[in-house]
């Protein structure tokens, strides 16, 4: 996979290829063949502070992912910061967007879903892919994988959190890192954004 600076991403890893896949909603149930190795990529992963330490990239492929959520994610940048959002009951904040619905492209997604949590659409011609970045799920089980498929854009107006959603910010990367809780799909998006000087 091409990375939004042109190179090869990171986060490409190989896995053992899968036996069948089933999708059911928007999770892929994979049950693997053991013995052959398939080039693949997963997402940003979040996982439960109870299990794995979200502060600690180095863990978040330490396994294979049995089970993979797929996003789409919106890297809205204002005065050098990057956006997060909070959700209704949560204490971590994550990357605005959500998970793609059977029959949607990641693009489609992402428009639904950021019209769905900040009340705001996107401007037409604006949008652009980033990269697909991959992590454990946080706040699911060790075996769960997020696949991320994430995008710059504008906003046509300003965002108003919608009922899903407690309240949004914009963080430099220095300061997202300083949260209790830290997603690790979310720093990945901070540290690549940071690399190429469009966030401090």
């Amino acid at each position: 996979m091409l990375s939004a600076g042109g190179g090869v991403s990171e986060q490409n890893r190989t896995y053992r290829i899968y036996e069948t896949i089933h999708l059911v909603g928007e999770v892929v149930f994979a049950y693997i063949l053991p013995g052959v190795a398939v080039s693949m990529c997963s997402e940003s992963i979040r996982t439960s502070s109870a299990l794995t330490d979200t502060r600690r990239l180095d863990d978040v492929n330490s396994s294979t992912p049995t089970t993979i959520i797929r996003t789409a994610a919106l890297a809205h940048i204002r005065d050098r910061k990057l956006i997060q959002t909070r959700s209704v009951g949560k204490t971590a904040f994550y990357m605005a967007g959500g998970k793609i619905d059977p029959g949607e492209t990641p693009e489609q997604a992402l428009h639904r879903e950021i019209r769905e949590e900040l009340d705001v659409d996107l401007v037409d011609g604006t949008v652009t892919f980033l990269d697909v970045f991959e992590a454990h799920a946080f706040g699911h089980s060790a075996d769960t994988g997020l696949h991320m498929s994430c995008y710059l854009a504008e906003m046509a107006g300003d965002p108003h959190p919608t009922s899903e959603i407690a309240e949004f910010r914009y963080f430099t990367l220095s300061e997202y890192a300083a949260m209790d809780e830290v997603a690790p799909g979310s720093l990945k998006v901070f540290h690549r954004l940071a690399s190429m000087d469009l966030i401090d």
